[in-house]
């Protein structure tokens, strides 16, 4: 009886300890507002994904044989307004006459994979295309890998909490009252 009376004991202690841990409401607004706004920010800003898009209908353009800054003006009308923003700095710094290098300085770090192909296009006298598609591939292959490490990432942060709630929980309502019933029963038959 003292057993079932203690593993109640124990589960009321876990539940209070729950109910404190348990966010408050101004807890959970504070995070839905916060994730609110990081998604207002997400749709005006280009991701990976998109820069390796536009890659490659960069890499579809010069195939066709357009020059560069129309295919990168072309390319923009087709694009979201971060994507846009960034091909049309490119393309009129090149119309300036600007080296490609430096005009493709000025746009984020994501592009970085573009400049370099249209630069080693550009090195080795051959056209630009194929080095642009290859550059997406890896721009893909990467922002892939790094959504699975972020995954696991997640996995990896989820195993303690649960761990912390489920295995005292597992131990006081399964593994205790066993011990203290065959306790229990070994000091009966001793007496």
């Amino acid at each position: 009886m003292s057993a079932s009376v203690g593993g109640v004991l124990l589960a009321g202690l876990f539940a209070m300890l729950g109910v404190w841990w348990w966010p408050t409401k101004a807890a959970v607004r504070a995070q839905h507002s916060a994730a609110f706004a990081t998604e207002a920010r997400s749709a005006d800003s280009a991701t990976t994904l998109d820069v390796a898009d536009a890659m490659d209908l960069i890499a579809l353009g010069l195939e066709s044989g357009v020059a560069v800054t129309a295919c990168l003006e072309r390319v923009a009308e087709e694009c979201g307004p971060t994507i846009a923003a960034h091909l049309r700095q490119v393309a009129a710094a090149l119309q300036w006459g600007v080296d490609p290098r430096i005009a493709w300085d000025g746009v984020p770090d994501a592009w970085g994979a573009a400049t370099t192909a249209l630069a080693l296009a550009e090195r080795a006298g051959v056209p630009p295309a194929d080095y642009l598609r290859d550059a997406a591939r890896r721009v893909r292959e990467a922002e892939h890998h790094r959504v699975e490490i972020a995954g696991a990432k997640v996995a990896v942060r989820l195993v303690l909490p649960l761990g912390l709630c489920f295995l005292p929980a597992f131990v006081l309502l399964t593994v205790v009252p066993v011990v203290v019933a065959m306790a229990a029963s070994l000091l009966r038959s001793g007496a």
